[in-house]
């Protein structure tokens, strides 16, 4: 195995954002059809994108799909930065500051991944930022042109259909655009029934060592009740449990 990234701090004044190295552990449970197409699109994707729109509902692993792209990528030994995208939206945060602080996320993730989680969420205004940002630095049109002094990849995720918040002018349409060159959708959990055995055995087994208890399996009732369950919060949900 690859020596892991360094840990990247996050600087000073940027406290709502989150930046790891390579090491983090990935694990996509399962092992039904849904789960398969996944991890052959992460084959597929990681490789090559330069960006990339994650869709799903809340709950269903977003932020996991991007981790195993950026895994998957040419930069995998790089940064991996997550930016909460509602939070550039901050009314402490004005005008050239805030695209001063994007700018700085990606210097912050050049030759590794910046992740906007919940790029739905992002207030228009600060969706102008973003571009004006991009255009500086002359990203493509199509997203796949990132300059190579920075070497970025940029994944993002959103819980809304983007392209009705486009129609309906909350979100900017050039943005969406070059965001989603390549898109995955990850299906929800009561869609993968067939995968829940294997969740739960997943969870017990790190809530067993996490508390030092012994617990052998899940009673066949209790495991039919699990995957009738219609699990509206997905795997966050069902991990809660």
């Amino acid at each position: 195995m690859p020596a892991p990234a360094p840990l990247r701090e996050v600087p000073c004044g940027l406290d709502e954002f989150a930046a790891i190295g390579a090491s983090s552990q990935l694990q996509m449970v399962g092992s039904g059809p849904a789960i398969e197409r996944l991890r052959l699109q992460v084959r597929r994707i990681g490789p090559h994108f330069r960006t990339v729109l994650i869709s799903g509902e809340p709950g269903t692993g977003k932020e996991l799909a991007a981790r195993a792209l950026h895994s998957a990528s040419p930069g995998a030994q790089g940064p991996f930065v997550v930016c909460h995208s509602a939070t550039l939206g901050d009314q402490a945060i004005e005008g050239a500051e805030a695209g001063y602080r994007i700018a700085e996320l990606m210097k912050m993730a050049a030759r590794g991944t910046l992740f906007f989680d919940g790029i739905d969420e992002m207030p228009l205004e600060a969706q102008g930022r973003l571009l004006r940002v991009l255009r500086r630095h002359e990203w493509a049109q199509d997203g796949l042109g990132a300059p190579p002094k920075l070497d970025l990849r940029m994944a993002a995720s959103s819980s809304q259909d983007l392209r009705v918040l486009v129609s309906a002018g909350r979100f900017r349409q050039e943005l969406y655009h070059r965001m989603a060159t390549l898109s995955i959708a990850l299906p929800p959990l009561r869609e993968r029934d067939e995968d829940i055995p294997e969740l739960a055995t997943h969870f017990l087994a790190r809530f067993a060592r996490l508390y030092s208890k012994t617990v052998e399996r899940i009673a066949p009732e209790a495991m039919a009740l699990l995957q009738s369950h219609f699990w509206p919060g997905n795997v966050r949900e069902f991990e809660s449990v």
